[in-house]
Protein backbone atom coordinates (compact mmCIF):
# COMPACT_ATOMS: atom_id res chain seq x y z
CA UNK A 1 0.00 0.00 0.00
CA UNK A 2 3.00 2.29 0.41
CA UNK A 3 4.10 1.98 -3.22
CA UNK A 4 3.07 5.23 -4.94
CA UNK A 5 4.97 5.05 -8.22
CA UNK A 6 6.84 2.52 -10.32
CA UNK A 7 9.19 2.80 -13.28
CA UNK A 8 8.92 -0.14 -15.68
CA UNK A 9 12.19 -0.78 -17.59
CA UNK A 10 12.16 -1.07 -21.37
CA UNK A 11 13.02 -4.79 -21.12
CA UNK A 12 9.63 -5.69 -19.57
CA UNK A 13 7.31 -7.28 -22.14
CA UNK A 14 4.69 -8.93 -19.91
CA UNK A 15 3.16 -8.02 -16.54
CA UNK A 16 0.96 -10.55 -14.76
CA UNK A 17 -2.38 -9.43 -13.33
CA UNK A 18 -1.26 -10.19 -9.76
CA UNK A 19 1.97 -8.20 -9.94
CA UNK A 20 0.46 -5.05 -8.40
CA UNK A 21 -2.23 -6.76 -6.35
CA UNK A 22 -2.90 -4.79 -3.17
CA UNK A 23 -1.00 -1.70 -4.38
CA UNK A 24 -3.85 0.66 -3.49
CA UNK A 25 -1.47 3.61 -3.07
CA UNK A 26 -0.05 3.26 -6.60
CA UNK A 27 -0.69 6.55 -8.44
CA UNK A 28 1.64 6.33 -11.43
CA UNK A 29 3.46 3.86 -13.63
CA UNK A 30 6.17 5.18 -15.93
CA UNK A 31 6.98 2.93 -18.88
CA UNK A 32 10.43 3.31 -20.46
CA UNK A 33 9.73 0.88 -23.28
CA UNK A 34 6.89 -0.52 -25.34
CA UNK A 35 3.57 -1.45 -23.74
CA UNK A 36 3.70 -4.87 -22.09
CA UNK A 37 1.09 -7.53 -22.58
CA UNK A 38 -1.04 -8.63 -19.67
CA UNK A 39 -4.51 -7.93 -18.34
CA UNK A 40 -5.92 -6.10 -15.31
CA UNK A 41 -2.37 -5.07 -14.44
CA UNK A 42 -3.23 -2.06 -12.28
CA UNK A 43 -6.77 -2.86 -11.11
CA UNK A 44 -5.77 -2.49 -7.45
CA UNK A 45 -4.15 0.92 -8.03
CA UNK A 46 -5.34 4.22 -6.53
CA UNK A 47 -8.38 5.93 -8.06
CA UNK A 48 -6.18 8.68 -9.56
CA UNK A 49 -3.69 6.20 -11.09
CA UNK A 50 -2.08 7.27 -14.40
CA UNK A 51 0.21 5.57 -16.94
CA UNK A 52 3.08 7.61 -18.47
CA UNK A 53 5.02 6.69 -21.61
CA UNK A 54 7.26 8.25 -24.28
CA UNK A 55 6.79 9.03 -27.98
CA UNK A 56 7.59 6.12 -30.27
CA UNK A 57 6.79 3.41 -27.73
CA UNK A 58 4.44 0.92 -29.34
CA UNK A 59 0.95 -0.17 -28.31
CA UNK A 60 0.20 2.76 -25.97
CA UNK A 61 -2.81 4.99 -26.53
CA UNK A 62 -3.96 8.29 -25.00
CA UNK A 63 -6.05 9.48 -23.25
CA UNK A 64 -6.46 5.91 -21.99
CA UNK A 65 -4.50 2.68 -22.30
CA UNK A 66 -6.18 -0.60 -21.31
CA UNK A 67 -8.76 1.46 -19.44
CA UNK A 68 -6.24 3.49 -17.41
CA UNK A 69 -5.61 7.21 -17.91
CA UNK A 70 -2.45 7.52 -20.04
CA UNK A 71 -0.15 10.47 -20.76
CA UNK A 72 2.41 10.72 -23.55
CA UNK A 73 5.45 12.54 -22.08
CA UNK A 74 6.91 13.43 -25.48
CA UNK A 75 10.44 12.58 -26.54
CA UNK A 76 12.39 10.15 -24.40
CA UNK A 77 14.47 11.73 -21.64
CA UNK A 78 15.56 10.61 -18.15
CA UNK A 79 14.24 13.82 -16.57
CA UNK A 80 10.42 13.28 -16.75
CA UNK A 81 10.56 9.95 -14.84
CA UNK A 82 12.81 11.62 -12.23
CA UNK A 83 10.33 14.50 -11.84
CA UNK A 84 7.44 12.06 -11.45
CA UNK A 85 9.39 10.02 -8.88
CA UNK A 86 9.73 13.21 -6.81
CA UNK A 87 5.98 13.90 -6.95
CA UNK A 88 6.34 16.69 -9.52
CA UNK A 89 4.67 17.04 -12.93
CA UNK A 90 6.62 15.28 -15.70
CA UNK A 91 6.69 18.56 -17.64
CA UNK A 92 7.64 20.90 -14.77
CA UNK A 93 9.69 23.98 -15.69
CA UNK A 94 13.30 22.89 -15.11
CA UNK A 95 14.35 26.48 -14.37
CA UNK A 96 11.85 26.73 -11.51
CA UNK A 97 12.54 26.07 -7.83
CA UNK A 98 9.08 25.00 -6.64
CA UNK A 99 10.09 24.63 -3.00
CA UNK A 100 11.48 28.20 -2.92
CA UNK A 101 15.09 27.32 -2.05
CA UNK A 102 16.53 28.93 -5.20
CA UNK A 103 17.88 25.62 -6.53
CA UNK A 104 16.33 24.95 -9.95
CA UNK A 105 14.92 21.55 -10.80
CA UNK A 106 17.60 21.14 -13.47
CA UNK A 107 20.33 21.84 -10.90
CA UNK A 108 18.76 19.43 -8.41
CA UNK A 109 18.54 16.72 -11.07
CA UNK A 110 22.12 17.28 -12.28
CA UNK A 111 23.60 17.29 -8.76
CA UNK A 112 21.51 14.33 -7.52
CA UNK A 113 19.63 16.44 -4.96
CA UNK A 114 16.05 15.97 -3.76
CA UNK A 115 14.01 18.92 -5.10
CA UNK A 116 11.38 18.43 -2.40
CA UNK A 117 13.90 19.38 0.30
CA UNK A 118 15.68 22.70 0.87
CA UNK A 119 19.00 22.18 -0.95
CA UNK A 120 20.42 25.72 -0.76
CA UNK A 121 23.00 24.55 1.79
CA UNK A 122 23.93 21.41 -0.16
CA UNK A 123 25.32 22.96 -3.32
CA UNK A 124 29.00 22.36 -4.15
CA UNK A 125 31.31 24.81 -2.38
CA UNK A 126 34.78 25.87 -3.48
CA UNK A 127 37.82 24.90 -1.43
CA UNK A 128 41.08 26.84 -1.24
CA UNK A 129 44.63 25.61 -0.85
CA UNK A 130 47.84 27.65 -0.97
CA UNK A 131 47.86 27.91 -4.75
CA UNK A 132 44.62 26.36 -6.01
CA UNK A 133 40.86 26.78 -5.98
CA UNK A 134 38.86 23.57 -6.36
CA UNK A 135 35.25 22.45 -6.59
CA UNK A 136 33.87 18.91 -6.26
CA UNK A 137 30.43 18.09 -7.69
CA UNK A 138 28.20 15.14 -8.62
CA UNK A 139 28.53 14.52 -12.38
CA UNK A 140 26.52 11.38 -13.09
CA UNK A 141 23.07 12.50 -14.19
CA UNK A 142 22.12 11.31 -17.65
CA UNK A 143 20.99 13.84 -20.24
CA UNK A 144 22.85 16.89 -18.92
CA UNK A 145 26.22 18.46 -19.71
CA UNK A 146 28.50 19.80 -17.00
CA UNK A 147 31.17 22.43 -17.59
CA UNK A 148 33.19 24.61 -15.25
CA UNK A 149 34.51 28.07 -15.97
CA UNK A 150 36.72 30.45 -14.00
CA UNK A 151 36.93 34.21 -13.77
CA UNK A 152 38.86 36.86 -11.86
CA UNK A 153 36.25 39.62 -12.32
CA UNK A 154 32.84 37.83 -12.49
CA UNK A 155 32.42 39.31 -15.99
CA UNK A 156 34.73 37.28 -18.23
CA UNK A 157 34.45 33.50 -17.88
CA UNK A 158 36.65 30.86 -19.48
CA UNK A 159 37.37 27.15 -19.26
CA UNK A 160 41.03 27.86 -20.00
CA UNK A 161 43.26 26.73 -17.15
CA UNK A 162 40.50 24.67 -15.52
CA UNK A 163 41.52 21.07 -14.85
CA UNK A 164 38.72 18.50 -14.53
CA UNK A 165 39.30 15.10 -12.93
CA UNK A 166 37.86 11.87 -14.27
CA UNK A 167 34.68 10.86 -12.41
CA UNK A 168 35.24 8.75 -9.32
CA UNK A 169 33.13 5.67 -8.50
CA UNK A 170 30.24 7.73 -7.06
CA UNK A 171 30.57 9.63 -9.77
CA UNK A 172 31.99 12.93 -8.52
CA UNK A 173 34.44 15.16 -10.36
CA UNK A 174 36.83 17.72 -8.95
CA UNK A 175 37.91 20.79 -10.88
CA UNK A 176 40.91 22.89 -9.99
CA UNK A 177 42.26 26.20 -11.16
CA UNK A 178 45.45 27.97 -10.10
CA UNK A 179 44.98 31.00 -7.89
CA UNK A 180 46.12 34.16 -9.59
CA UNK A 181 45.87 37.71 -8.32
CA UNK A 182 43.70 38.58 -5.35
CA UNK A 183 40.43 37.12 -6.67
CA UNK A 184 39.39 33.90 -8.38
CA UNK A 185 35.92 32.48 -9.03
CA UNK A 186 34.55 29.18 -10.33
CA UNK A 187 31.11 28.47 -11.74
CA UNK A 188 29.47 25.18 -12.63
CA UNK A 189 27.35 25.38 -15.79
CA UNK A 190 24.66 22.74 -16.27
CA UNK A 191 22.82 22.44 -19.58
CA UNK A 192 20.18 20.03 -20.83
Amino acid sequence: TGLTSVIIPDSVRFIDSSTFSGCTGLKKAVFLGDAPTGWAIFDSAANDFTVYYFNGKTDFTSPTWNGYPAVNMGDESPIPPWLLSKGLPYNADLQSAPNGDGVSLLTAYALNLDPTQNQSGNLPRPAFSADRLSLTYYAGSEGVTYSVESSDDLQNWTAEGVTVSAPDADPFRTVTVPLSGSRRFLRLVITK
